[in-house]
């Protein structure tokens, strides 16, 4: 072995084991990844998911980042992080970014009537209904039903009888004005909480209009996708976006599958949504490392440097009203964001998504700089219970690292 050869191999040994001790000391990768990977396969074969995608942020940042199963029962195709999924009702945190970030610019006022932004719409029925505001539709107090009276679904060759996935026909603009007009609102605005897909459809149309652009989707990308370098999150408006999606797998409503045991239910290849001018409500595709970037820059907000500013953040995740039933408070809403506590471990902000064969489930602390995401193309039932073990897990620990850190300064 020449002097040169022996060189080498003594500096990359010393290269490698000062990898391994950065990635040991790193306070980053403090993930327990075999634990979850056990968690996520479980969750797999409990709910019969043909793919799961987990991305973990530990401090601000993504700790982890990871696909699991496949994305086509035909293909085999493993899911990865850049396995693309509709995130579908999780779209409505990101209006509610962007009337955060609008406000706090002076763009929109939260609590003028939406006619102000849009004196063309016409409102059905209630009294009142015309001094619904942003802010009553990104909390779920405008009084307005969960869709509108002319929303249609796209029938689904091929499905058992009481098969029904309830994919809906894209939505225009002009759709949007006709079923405002024909639609009754339940009851006067901010008199209680009522969760409406038409009211974060308005809400997103509104918000385009206030900057001047056509659709939801387009002020999405000027101001908050491409500044937050999101080069993967779309609204799919056809087919040809389809590239890189994980196959939609829908297994029915509780209804239909009432009788029969978890373990034994069929799943459906069914088709993924394609949408309209109308996306506020539900809409945006996108993969977990997007969504990480999303997350972070949340985690982030205020500080040095980061991408949104202390005002925007404040404003997004301000407790502006509750969601009581029977007497009972559920939860808190910010703009867009639920809030709610893991018992004894602090306030998390967490928002969950259904489009059928495609479901998104959003979880994270600003307290312990933690967050989960889950995607899956199987059940929905399986996103949320995952993703919460997996954050409560994270924020024990959290919680039980900062009492040593507190203990040892005593």
């Amino acid at each position: 072995m020449t002097l040169r050869v022996r060189a080498v191999q003594i500096c990359l040994c010393a290269a490698s084991m000062a990898a391994a001790c950065a990635a040991k000391s790193d306070p980053h990768a403090i993930v327990p990844d075999a634990w979850i990977d056990e968690t996520v396969e479980q969750a797999r074969a409990d709910f019969k998911s043909p793919s799961i995608v987990i991305a973990v942020l530990r401090r601000g940042r993504p700790a982890l980042l990871k696909g699991y199963g496949v994305t086509d029962r035909v293909s085999g195709q493993p899911a990865t992080p850049e396995t693309l999924y509709q995130i579908a009702s999780v779209t409505k945190t990101f209006v509610g970014l962007l009337a955060a970030k609008l406000a706090a610019r002076g763009k929109v006022d939260l609590d003028a009537p939406v006619t102000d932004y849009a004196p063309d719409l016409c409102f059905q029925g209630v009294k009142g209904t015309a001094r619904i505001t942003l802010r009553h539709l990104l909390t779920h107090r405008s009084g307005l039903p969960s869709n509108p009276a002319n929303r249609k679904n796209i029938p689904v060759p091929g499905l058992p009888d009481g098969f029904d996935p309830t994919i809906a026909e894209p939505y225009t603009l002009e759709q949007l004005h006709d079923g405002l007009a024909q639609t009754p609102p339940l009851f006067a605005p901010g008199e209680r909480y009522y969760y409406s897909n038409l009211g974060m459809h308005l809400a997103g149309y509104i918000l385009a209009r206030a900057v001047g652009q056509r659709t939801f989707a387009d002020a999405l990308h000027a101001h908050i996708l491409g500044p937050l370098h999101m080069a993967d999150s779309f609204v799919r408006t056809s087919p040809a976006r389809d590239a890189g999606m994980a196959t939609p797998y829908a297994y029915g409503d509780d209804e239909y599958y009432k009788v029969f045991p978890l373990g034994s239910r069929t799943y459906y290849r069914i088709p993924p949504w394609t949408f309209g001018e109308v996306t506020g409500g539900l809409g945006l595709s996108s993969n977990v490392k997007d969504l990480a970037r999303y997350v972070a820059a949340l985690l982030e907000a205020g500080r040095p440097g980061a991408a949104l500013s202390q005002d925007v953040i404040d404003l997004l995740l301000t407790r502006h009203a509750a969601f009581v039933a029977k007497g009972e408070f559920i939860y808190e809403m910010g703009l867009g964001w639920r809030i709610g506590a893991f018992g004894p471990f602090g306030t998390v902000y967490t928002h969950g998504g259904h489009n059928d064969g495609h479901h998104a489930y959003v979880v994270f602390s600003r307290d312990h700089g933690l967050a989960v995401i889950a995607l899956t193309n199987g059940a929905h039932a399986a996103n949320r219970a995952l993703a919460t073990k997996i954050m409560l897990k994270l924020m024990r620990q959290a919680s039980k690292e900062q009492g040593n850190v507190h203990a040892s300064k005593r």
